[in-house]
C-alpha cells in the first residue's frame, strides 16, 4: 500500500506543479454545467416548469450534461497519463523493480479521486440548491455520480492500453468514452433484458438507469433515502442494484487493463526497419567480425549479435547510429562501453536495456526462459540512464528514495540515503529533483539503481561533469555493491575505462572499433579528425 500512495503522492505534485492546467481541469466541467442551465430554461420557457413532467424533463437534461461533460474530459487526461508512463518507460521500469500492474492503476485512480473530488462536490451542492432532485438523498445522488466519474477514469485505463502514444491515446479514449456515453441515449429503445445486461458493462448506461429512477420517483412524489443504498434496502428503486453495478464497471475496467497490459506490447521495429532488414543482412554478412575476438572468458550474461540501428525521419531521412556491433558481457564482469560523443553509447545502453529494439540483430540475455528480451532486462536489471526518466522530476529526492524503497522493503541491504551520504550529495533531500544540477541528478540515479539490487547494473554516463572527489566516491561506492553482479558503464573518458572496467567496447561513429582489456597509458585522442583512438590489450 505504501508504494501505492508514494507514487499517486508523486504523480500529484507533477499535477499541482502546473496549477493553470489543475484550475482548468477544475473549472471546465463546471462551465458545461453552469452553461447548460439557462440552455434549459431556453428548452422550456413561458411557465412550463410548472408542468411535472417538464420540470422532471429538464432536471434530466442538466443532470446528464453535468455527469457525462465530466465523464469525457476527465477521461482524456487519464488516458494521456497512463499511456505517457508506458510511452518514456517510467512504468516499465517500476515493474521491473516490484511495482504491479494493479497497483499502478490504483495509484492512479488513487490520483483522480483527488483531482475530481473537489469538482464533483461542488457540481453535487449546486445541484442540491437548484433543487434538481429534491426527493433523492444528496449522499446517494453523490455516490452515484462520483462513481460514474470514476468509471469514465478506469475505462481510459483499459483503452489506452491498446496505443503507444499518449496524445493518440487522450483522442482514441476521447472517441471511445464519448461512445459510451453516446449509449445512454439509445437506451428507450433497446429491451429491458439487454439494458440489464449491457449495464454490466456500459457505465454510462448503469448510470441511465439511475437517473431514470430518479426521474420516476420525482414524478411519484417518493424518496430515495440514504439506507437505499445498503444491500437488500434498495427499495423499489433498485438503489442498491444500480450502484452496485458502477462499482462492478470499475472494477471489471481495471481488470481489463491489467489483462490486456499483458497482451500488447508496444516496443517493436518499424515498418521502415522491417523494409531494410535484407540489406542489414547482406551487410553484417559482408562484414568480418573481428570485434567477437575480444569476447570475454566466462558465462556470458548479454549478448549482442549483429546489431543495427537506424532511425527514420520524414525530413531528414535515415541516420544510422549503429552498424555490426557484436560483443559479449561475461557474467560479474564490469564491462564499459566507451566513445565520443555522437559515437552511438547511449543508444546501445537503451538496446541492452530494453528501451529500444534493435533495427536488426538480437540482444540476448541469459535468464529465465520464456521472456522475451524487453521482459528479461526489466527481470534482471536496474538502470541509470542518462535521461531521467526513472524519477519523478516534480517530487524531492526524499520521495523519489522512499517511493523506490517502498517498492523493495526488505529486500534493501542499504539505505538509499547512505548511499546518498556516500556519493558526496549535499543538497537537501527535500529539494525538488527537477532543481537539481546534472551531477547531482546522476546521483540520484546511481542511488536508484543501486538500491534496487539487481543481477545488472547499467549506468549511462554516470560520471559526466563530475569532479574528481566525486568519480572517486561514485566508484567506492559502487565496487562496494556490485560484488556478484554485472556491471555495464559508457563513458567518454577511456581513462576511466582502463582503471575501472575488466573489459571495454570502443565505438566509432557507431562502430566497434576495439574491444578489450584497455591499459591506462594506451589512449590518444586527435582533437582534428575528433575520433576516438584507443590501443587495446588483448
Amino acid at each position: 500500500m505504501g508504494s501505492i500512495i508514494n507514487y499517486a503522492k508523486a504523480q500529484l505534485k507533477a499535477k499541482f506543479s502546473k496549477p493553470v492546467t489543475a484550475i482548468i481541469l477544475f473549472i471546465l466541467p463546471l462551465f458545461f454545467f453552469f452553461g447548460t442551465i439557462p440552455a434549459a430554461k431556453f428548452m422550456f420557457p413561458n411557465g412550463r416548469e410548472k408542468d411535472p413532467e417538464v420540470r422532471v424533463s429538464k432536471q434530466h437534461i442538466l443532470m446528464n450534461v453535468a455527469a457525462l461533460s465530466f465523464y469525457v474530459i476527465y477521461t482524456i487526461t487519464a488516458g494521456y497519463d497512463v499511456v505517457k508512463e508506458r510511452q518514456i518507460l517510467r512504468k516499465q521500469h517500476m515493474f521491473a523493480n516490484g511495482f504491479t500492474n494493479l497497483k499502478f492503476y490504483l495509484a492512479w485512480l488513487l490520483v483522480y479521486i483527488v483531482l475530481v473530488l473537489p469538482t464533483a462536490i461542488v457540481m453535487i451542492v449546486v445541484m442540491y440548491f437548484v433543487n434538481l432532485f429534491p426527493h433523492v438523498n444528496i449522499i446517494v445522488q453523490f455516490v452515484d455520480f462520483f462513481l460514474l466519474q470514476l468509471s469514465g477514469i478506469t475505462v481510459a485505463f483499459w483503452i489506452a492500453t491498446y496505443v503507444p502514444i499518449a496524445f493518440i491515446g487522450a483522442i482514441v479514449v476521447a472517441f471511445f468514452n464519448l461512445s459510451f456515453a453516446g449509449a445512454y441515449f439509445g437506451m428507450a429503445y433497446i429491451p429491458d433484458n439487454v439494458k440489464e445486461t449491457l449495464c454490466l458493462f456500459v457505465s454510462p448506461m448503469t448510470y441511465g438507469g439511475i437517473l431514470n429512477n430518479f426521474q420516476h420517483a420525482e414524478m411519484r412524489g417518493d424518496s430515495i433515502v440514504l439506507k437505499n443504498l445498503i444491500p437488500f434496502m434498495g427499495g423499489d428503486y433498485s438503489v442498491f442494484a444500480y450502484t452496485f453495478k458502477l462499482i462492478f464497471n470499475n472494477i471489471l475496467y481495471i481488470s481489463f487493463a491489467c489483462l490486456f497490459d499483458k497482451l500488447f506490447k508496444h516496443l517493436n521495429r518499424n515498418p521502415s526497419e522491417l523494409k531494410k532488414e535484407k540489406d542489414f543482412e547482406s551487410d553484417a554478412a559482408q562484414k568480418s567480425v573481428n570485434a567477437m575476438n575480444g569476447n570475454g572468458n566466462g558465462v556470458t550474461k548479454i549478448a549482442a549479435h549483429k546489431v543495427y540501428k537506424y532511425y527514420f525521419n520524414k525530413k531528414t531521412g535515415e541516420t544510422s547510429v549503429l552498424e555490426n556491433v557484436n560483443f559479449n558481457v561475461c557474467e560479474g564482469e564490469t564491462f564499459a562501453i566507451v566513445g565520443e560523443k555522437g559515437s552511438g553509447k547511449s543508444t546501445l545502453m537503451k538496446l541492452l536495456c530494453g528501451r529500444e529494439v534493435p533495427s536488426y540483430g538480437v540482444v540476448d540475455v541469459s535468464a529465465a526462459i520464456g521472456l522475451d528480451q524487453i521482459g528479461v532486462m526489466s527481470t534482471i536489471a536496474s538502470v541509470a540512464p542518462e535521461d531521467d526518466y526513472v524519477v519523478f522530476e516534480k517530487a524531492s529526492v526524499a520521495d523519489n528514495v522512499n517511493y523506490y524503497s517502498s517498492l523493495l522493503k526488505n529486500k534493501i541491504r542499504i539505505s538509499g540515503f547512505d548511499l546518498l551520504k556516500g556519493l558526496n550529495f549535499e543538497k537537501n533531500v527535500s529539494t525538488q529533483y527537477c532543481k537539481l544540477d546534472k551531477v547531482d541528478k546522476a546521483k540520484v540515479k546511481a542511488v536508484l539503481a543501486l538500491i534496487c539490487n539487481k543481477d545488472v547494473l547499467f549506468f549511462d554516463e554516470p560520471t559526466t561533469d563530475m569532479s574528481e572527489n566525486d568519480k572517486e566516491a561514485f566508484w567506492k561506492v559502487l565496487n562496494a555493491s556490485k560484488q556478484g553482479k554485472t556491471v555495464i558503464f559508457s563513458s567518454t573518458s577511456p581513462e576511466e575505462a582502463a582503471q575501472y572496467a575488466d573489459r571495454a567496447l570502443v565505438l566509432q561513429n557507431g562502430k566497434v572499433a576495439k574491444i578489450g582489456k584497455l591499459g591506462l597509458g594506451d589512449k590518444t585522442i586527435d582533437a582534428k579528425k575528433e575520433q576516438l583512438k584507443v590501443m587495446v590489450e588483448c
